[in-house]
């Protein structure tokens, strides 16, 4: 072989040991030209960099070849060797060069000098990074991936495929938005890529937005009709929404488009499933079975042929089926569906759990007076069913009937006196929705009277129970006297065992863990939205549930008041856990989750521990967030608590106590040194076992003490860390240009009410209000609206000639009935129409919700239970807030807000100065415009603003750590 025959370039893709390429490289090394380079792909391993260091020592020993260097520079992925033989007579280096690929494609002189030898030209070596981009992109090295992918575009701003890829790996990440902006960066070079469009339904999916989906699905597959994965993703959507249909249309489709895919067959088989169409869905199993490939996707094919198995039992029995069905729509939050096997499955088999199953679907779907049909039916059968009874209960006061609730209440009772949790349920009863102040005190005064009842039936069930002395079996302890003697010795010698029932026939037959586990299921959530401070009536109740904790669980009821100094010697990091039942489809999980994402993670060690089954991007948030993420879906009371427990925590917030009462019981265990309650719910808890009660310095006064058995803490502003709210925005007919970014709008400034053709004012059109009218925006839950203050939104109305005050319904629709018809009477009352001057919007989308925000000119807070995040989202639209702070922290959340923002001007003292406010707001539009616009400029003091998160912290370092005396450090 002559000189001029030798090779320039010599590619390597063997194996990548030392022997392998060290042999390989001393056998090619004859035949290489003066000036040639090798190319070695996708090798990491030190035996890799040694092999090639020891090959330079060896063969080209002269080029002063440090190995050490080339170990320590050689990058990962693609390398290139680069040598000149006749160095002197060169331009280059006199030593042996190593460079990763994309570094020489970034470098232009070296890329250059490759052409010029005619060795590798500059789009091969962007060939080659791109190809090596797609092999880390496929192994999930996506760090790597992604640098050589923005390497390609920094070069060549058109390569689709790079640009495509990208957002590719950007949705495998969970990189929504700039996944969302690679694929819009594509379109934007190639309208006609039906990948990017797919790629974009992909991502809105995930985004939990099905409309923009559905759109971005169809583009794809009008540029490309048989797109499998189009058809076959944008089908599952419309599935989900139980448009059947169209799903199977789709579905269909698919089929025709690849017939040798699984895919398409089992899903055109799920609708047919839906239909309870036995035999037609087993036709398409025995289609797909017939066309498919096993050898090509063997778990379809067997996923088709177990399908058909099954679907075939089912003949006989579609029982199982219904059921399977009913379960994993409900699991999937989709009731419609949910609705349709559960009446095929209680047709078949009638019995109480199918009909409570059956009456949940009717509920969920706000089908109140056909739930009410279904347990009236199944109660005539069945009188003694307690969880039947418990729901005729609540499904009169879904209809808006109290009066039929108590009535229902006591037909339950007699037909079950020894239900615990049929007896708390009355006690605890009051109505969604109040028809007077008048009926608002009766319900009160009842609620203290069964309280008292309760504290009676109480006591006799605890004085029926005795605790045995392990060492003194003869002895037994009063109840009441270990509740006031809780130290951990005293209970030790009480041992772990469950207390002792009497045989006394006299004594109620409810038994304080029977007690226990009602409580666990019922909540006075009610009785908070009544307006006045209900310390008195918490402290009891709280005193009741304690008592019930030390008596059926007395290894988690010990006070503990001893701290423990192993945990806060300096170089160990304080425990800080949250237990909540919002960490996943819940607003107040907004409340809390900035403080968990904002933590010092050097001196604090994060539990999350959450207590619902239903999940989300919130819930992954917070398992992202936590150092550790327990879960407990099935909400076994022992077993939350023993875990909790087993953790050691140093410090436990609670984050939403007297919503969920599963934690009101777990809030009266000890399960931690220091236990905190926060304004997610801002009731005193009445726990002897809460310490703290974390609030805020903008929303409490100099009284607020008196409110709280708990010690107050003030933290920082507003008390917690909430994001600036991303805006809703439509799905574009056209591509975004390179600085267009569709994740977010910015909130729109006011027009003039003139200006019917805006974009804000078409908007409007089709929400449903008013193009040219004041819009008031009143969008709190319906049961904060108490009817003393009825006479407040018709002044406002009467002095508003062109308002329209905007309310959100309730779920039920017989709840916004009632509602209506208290404030038709108060308008009238002032000679109005309140069907002119406001309207009731049907229950919005998030997305809805925030466009509605953005159209109205002015909210109007609610009395005394304020707006929190709505207060908070109407600001980031830079709405003007209207509110009137009274004593009580929940009805002081937007004054806080605003006085965080440094704009009290709006904060009404009385309800007289809040309807001037009001209608000022109204006519004065320049005054308004001010108002909007410092809104806007001052919203960096109240999103993500984490000050609050440093007292807390320094609150568990300084003050419920006092003996701590220098600064954590890891």
């Amino acid at each position: 072989m002559g000189s001029t025959d030798r090779i320039g370039l010599f590619v390597y893709t063997g194996p990548c040991d030392y022997r392998s390429l060290l042999v390989c490289l001393l056998r090619v090394e004859p035949y290489l030209a003066d000036r040639a380079a090798i190319v070695l792909a996708g090798y990491e391993q030190a035996g890799t960099q040694q092999a090639i260091a020891d090959f330079l020592n060896v063969r080209l020993a002269g080029c002063k070849l440090d190995s050490t260097a080339i170990a320590e520079d050689l990058p990962a992925g693609v390398h290139l060797l680069l040598w000149d033989r006749q160095a002197e007579q060169s331009n280059w280096p006199p030593h042996v060069q190593i460079y990763p690929v994309d570094r020489i494609v970034e470098d232009p002189t070296t890329s250059e000098r490759l052409a010029q030898i005619d060795l590798v030209r500059p789009e091969r070596l962007l060939s080659m990074v791109y190809d090596e981009a797609r092999f880390h992109h496929a192994e999930h090295r996506f760090d790597r991936a992604e640098v050589m992918y923005q390497t390609v575009l920094r070069r060549d701003l058109q390569h689709l495929g790079a640009q495509l890829n990208l957002g590719f790996l950007y949705y495998e990440q969970g990189n929504w938005d700039q996944a969302i902006e690679a694929f819009w960066q594509t379109l934007a070079h190639d309208e006609n890529k039906a990948e990017a469009y797919y790629g974009l339904g992909l991502t809105y999916a995930k985004l939990g937005e099905p409309a923009h989906a559905i759109a971005a699905y169809h583009q794809a597959l009008d540029r490309q009709p048989d797109h499998f994965n189009a058809l076959n993703n944008l089908g599952n959507l419309y599935y989900d929404l139980d448009h059947l249909d169209r799903a199977a249309d789709l579905f269909e489709r698919a089929i025709e488009a690849q017939p040798q895919r699984a895919g398409g067959y089992l899903n055109r088989a799920r609708v047919d499933l839906e239909y309870h169409k036995l035999e037609a869905a087993i036709r398409w199993y025995e289609q797909g079975l017939m066309r498919c490939q096993p050898e090509v996707e063997r778990q379809s094919w067997e996923d088709l042929r177990h399908s058909l198995e099954v679907v075939k039992r089912y003949q006989i029995d579609p029982c199982p089926l219904y059921h399977q069905l009913a379960t994993h729509a409900t699991q999937q939050t989709q009731p419609r569906r949910a609705l349709r096997h559960y009446h095929s499955l209680y047709h078949h088999q009638p019995n109480p759990i199918h009909a409570r199953s059956l009456i949940h679907c009717h509920r969920t779907l706000h089908q109140h007076a056909d739930a009410r049909t279904i347990v009236i039916d199944e109660l005539s059968r069945t009188p003694q069913d307690v969880p039947l009874n418990q729901l005729a209960i609540q499904i009169e006061l879904d209809l808006g009937q109290f009066e039929q609730a108590q009535e229902r209440a006591e037909i339950a009772i007699r037909q079950c006196p020894n239900s615990a949790k049929l007896q708390l349920q009355r006690v605890i009863l009051v109505p969604i929705l109040y028809e007077s102040q008048a009926q608002i005190k009766r319900c009160r005064a009842d609620v203290f009277a069964g309280l008292s009842w309760l504290e009676q039936e109480i006591d006799r069930s605890l004085a029926s129970m005795s605790f045995v002395n392990p060492e003194n079996p003869a002895s037994f302890v009063n109840p009441e006297n270990s509740v006031n003697s809780e130290s951990p010795a005293n209970l030790e010698q009480h041992g772990s065992g469950r207390a002792k029932q009497t045989d006394d026939p006299g004594l109620i037959a409810i038994t304080p863990s029977e007690w226990l586990e009602a409580i666990a299921q019922q909540t006075n959530f009610g009785l908070s939205y009544q307006g006045y401070d209900d310390r008195p009536f918490q402290e009891r109740y709280g005193r009741l549930i304690r008592r019930l904790v030390c008596a059926v669980y007395p290894e988690f009821a010990a006070v503990k008041t001893q701290y423990r100094h192993d945990r806060i010697l300096p170089r160990h990091r304080l425990k800080i856990g949250y237990v909540s039942s919002s960490m996943g489809p819940s607003r107040l999980g907004e409340l809390t989750i900035g403080w968990i994402e904002h933590h010092d993670r050097q001196q604090f060690e994060i539990f999350g521990y959450y207590t619902q089954s239903s999940c989300d991007a919130l819930t992954a948030r917070f398992r992202q967030a936590c150092d550790h993420f327990r879960h407990f879906p099935d909400r076994d009371l022992t077993t939350i608590a023993q875990t909790i427990a087993n953790d050691r925590l140093d410090l436990l917030i609670f984050t939403d106590l007297g919503i969920d009462p599963l934690l009101g019981v777990l809030a009266a265990m000890r399960l931690a040194s220091v236990q905190c309650t926060s304004w997610s719910h801002p009731i005193t808890t009445g726990l002897e076992t809460i310490d703290y009660f974390l609030s805020s310095v903008a929303m409490e006064t100099e009284i607020s003490d008196s409110h709280y058995s708990e010690t107050l803490v003030r933290l920082a502003d507003i008390g917690i860390v909430f994001p600036r709210p991303v805006f809703p925005n439509a799905l574009p007919s056209q591509p975004h240009s390179n600085t267009e970014s569709p994740a977010t709008v910015a909130a729109p400034v006011t027009p003039s009410a003139d200006d019917v053709s805006s974009p804000r004012s078409s908007l409007r059109q089709q929400l449903g209000l008013g193009i040219t009218k004041t819009l008031f925006l009143c969008c709190q839950s319906l049961f904060k609206y108490l009817p003393q203050d009825d006479p407040i939104w018709a002044a406002i109305a009467a002095g508003v000639p062109d308002a329209q005050l905007v309310f959100i319904a309730h779920p039920s629709p017989q709840i916004t009935q009632r509602f209506r018809q208290r404030l038709e009477r108060s308008f009238a009352e002032q000679g109005l129409d309140f069907d002119r001057l406001a309207i009731i919007l049907p229950r919005l989308s998030e997305a809805d919700y925030l466009r509605v925000n953005q159209c109205c000119d002015v909210f109007l807070d609610s009395f005394h239970w304020s707006g929190g995040v709505t207060t908070l989202k109407a600001i980031a639209c830079g709405l003007p807030v209207v509110t009137c702070a009274g004593e009580l922290m929940r009805s002081r959340h937007s004054a806080g807000i605003l006085q965080t923002l440094g704009m009290t001007e709006t904060i009404a003292v009385t309800p007289v100065d809040y309807i001037d406010l009001a209608v000022r707001l109204a006519h004065d539009r320049v005054w308004r415009q001010q108002i909007r616009d410092q809104i806007m400029v001052r919203q960096d003091r109240l999103y993500d603003n984490s000050a609050c998160v440093q007292d807390l912290e320094a609150l568990a370092i300084g003050q419920i750590f006092p003996q701590k005396q220098q600064p954590l450090v890891t």
